[in-house]
């Protein structure tokens, strides 16, 4: 009875552990394994993510573990399998975005995210890298430059304008309040300028207001060229920054300059001499620095370059001698555009005053062996009457023979030896314009 009772347990024992084994076999009401089952879902299913920062994807659903690919893994990458029901990417900085995108709305580029599960259960979402920070965002530009023909607005910089930058200092999508910029020109003629109109030079610092914006104004010198400039955008708390490209549409450039007055003409006081004189001029269209050479000696430049816009410059001829026709000034600028002054000098119209009067010689000397000596008168009015006095009463003079004047020694011993020094007296010459004195050295007296 005892043997027979125990056998029936053992079998009863045997059974139920079967049916144990069943149930488990079989997924009734068991344990599931090694996760929860069901749909496979993947969470955001349609979803921003900002480049440079960790955004995460969640799994639910399915059995693990996950098998994840990307539509762009340059641009998104992910793990190639996980085994938990979350991960973390970070996407990069996506430098083409989706067409379609209007002015003003987030610059996105879409990624499909793919999950295949251990039992190849496969779910997808669309995940939008959106550019972040400095890089994506850009700036506006306006200035107040006249607008071409046909044109709406004028360009964004023009030489002699001002224009406005208009920054927003979005990070993670979101405007940055009170935060602290720095804008440095990289290339061009143009410099910062302060709200009251201030030159601040290069670089300039502002701070974005509580809607996350800034403004700064820059000038462009007038007569500059067309070219290319660049500023960059520089976030002070990380260093971050960007650079942009933008065109200062400039004063059209002429092939000859112009000049301004471009000829000169001296005429001179008399028949008999060309004409002197300066002037100065000044120098437009062209780009400094301005070169100015003179073809002839008689013709003096200053300066010889010119850094100013417009160019100036100064020139003087003094030969009364040489009279000049046509006489150049060439002036280029730093492209060999060039232009030219021109100069003439003339003769006067009259008769030219005549020769200064003059003795020659210009002293004589009397003796008692030789009481006589005489100079002649040249230069003067050749029609006027000479006339000459002394003022020696031991000198006379002889009647003028033309313009030879005869001064004679009157001495109280005529013959004799001489007496005493000699002393200095002076002849006045006049022909009723001019006078000249002639000295004339005699004894004291003869013995």
């Amino acid at each position: 009875m005892k043997f027979h009772s125990l056998r029936n347990s053992l079998i009863g024992c045997a059974l139920a552990l079967l049916g144990a084994f069943a149930l488990g076999s079989c997924g009734g009401g068991g344990a599931t394994g090694n996760n929860q089952g069901g749909n496979l879902q993947m969470f955001p299913f349609n979803g921003t993510f900002y480049a440079g920062v960790p955004s995460t994807i969640t799994i639910v659903g399915g059995r693990q573990p996950y098998r994840i690919t990307s539509g762009d893994p340059t641009l998104l990458p992910v793990p190639f399998e996980v085994n938990s029901n979350q991960f973390t990417v970070i996407p990069n900085q996506p430098g083409v975005i989706d067409t379609g995108i209007g002015e003003g709305e987030l610059p996105v580029r879409t990624v499909l995210v793919q999950a295949t599960d251990a039992e190849n259960l496969f779910q997808q979402i669309q995940i939008q890298v959106a550019q972040n920070f400095l890089t994506g965002y850009g700036f506006s530009l306006t200035s107040n430059c006249a607008a071409s023909e046909g044109a709406e607005a004028g360009p964004g910089a023009c030489a002699g304008g001002e224009s406005v930058i208009r920054i927003e200092a979005n990070f993670n999508g979101t405007l940055a309040g009170l935060r602290t910029y720095r804008l440095e020109f990289t290339r061009g003629p143009a410099f910062w300028v302060w709200p009251d109109g201030q030159v601040a030079g290069n670089t300039i610092t502002v701070v974005t207001d509580h809607e996350g914006k800034a403004f700064a104004i820059f000038r462009v010198p007038a007569g500059v060229p067309t070219q290319i400039a660049a500023f960059r955008i520089v976030d002070v708390e990380t260093g971050v920054s960007t650079e942009h490209v933008f065109t200062i549409t400039g004063q059209a450039v002429a092939d000859e300059l112009e000049i301004l007055p471009d000829s000169f003409t001296f005429g001179g006081a008399h028949s008999g001499a060309c004409g002197t004189g300066s002037g100065s001029f000044l120098v437009f269209d062209g780009i400094p620095p301005y070169t100015a050479f003179s073809a002839f000696s008689e013709v003096v430049v200053t300066p010889t370059t010119s850094d100013s816009n417009p160019g100036v410059f100064s020139f003087s001829v003094s030969n009364p001698n040489i009279c000049l026709t046509d006489a150049s000034i060439i002036i280029t600028d730093s492209r060999n555009a060039r232009g030219t002054v021109t100069i003439n000098t003339e003769a006067g119209e009259g008769d030219p005053p005549p020769p200064p009067l003059r003795a020659i010689p210009t002293s004589v000397t009397v003796t008692c062996s030789a009481p006589s000596a005489s100079f002649l008168v040249a230069g003067g009015d050749a029609t006027a009457t000479i006339s000459a006095s002394e003022n020696d009463a031991r000198l006379s003079l002889s009647p003028p023979a033309g313009r030879q004047i005869t001064v004679n020694l009157t001495p109280t011993n005529p013959g004799g030896a001489t007496l005493g020094p000699t002393v200095t007296s002076n002849v006045t010459v006049t022909d009723g314009a001019s006078v000249i004195t002639v000295v004339v050295r005699r004894p004291t007296d003869c013995t």
